[in-house]
């Protein structure tokens, strides 16, 4: 495999993309993302689920990765976009732990050092964003402590995002 090309003043989500084994480029802001989405600053961002889709075809693949500066550090926050309701959260808990065996493979290293970024920020790395009207997932319930327990910050509106 060739080694793609580098480019002079690309964020470092980008640049992380680059090093790992997706082969779709990053594109800048939010030009992947296909839902209205309300990250402060973004630096760059990756339909994973799409890129994966051919050499994983059936996996729980996560959707999204985008890379932001809220402030003067960068970081990655992974956004799955998907319906809110109880019966979904253990589909959207095995997406998570797709994400997360992926982000430790040597070849995302960086998207990962990026995503602990978000962390060490107290910034939720992993985030559903809901796409019905209603999210049927009530505060305090076995459900909301599952995602909770697993890292999982949401089912949230698109415009709740860091």
């Amino acid at each position: 495999m060739a080694k793609k090309k580098t480019t002079p003043n690309a964020s470092a989500f980008c640049e992380a993309v680059k090093k790992s084994d997706v082969e779709t480029p990053c594109k800048p802001g939010l030009r992947a993302v296909k839902e209205t989405l309300g990250v402060t600053k973004p630096t760059g961002s990756i339909d994973l689920d799409t890129a994966k889709k051919t050499v994983e075809p059936n996996s729980s693949r996560w959707d999204y990765g985008i890379g932001c500066k809220p402030d003067t550090t960068e970081l990655a926050i992974w956004v799955e976009v998907h319906p809110a309701s109880t019966g979904e959260v253990g589909a959207i808990i095995n997406k998570l732990e797709w994400l997360k065996t992926w982000l430790k493979q040597d070849q995302q290293a960086e998207l990962y050092k990026l995503t602990r970024a978000a962390q060490q920020a107290n910034i939720a790395p992993f985030i559903w964003v809901h796409t019905n009207s209603g999210v049927d997932i009530r505060e305090g319930s076995p459900q909301e402590k599952r995602l909770q327990a697993s890292g999982i910050k949401g089912p949230l509106r698109g415009n709740k995002l860091p």
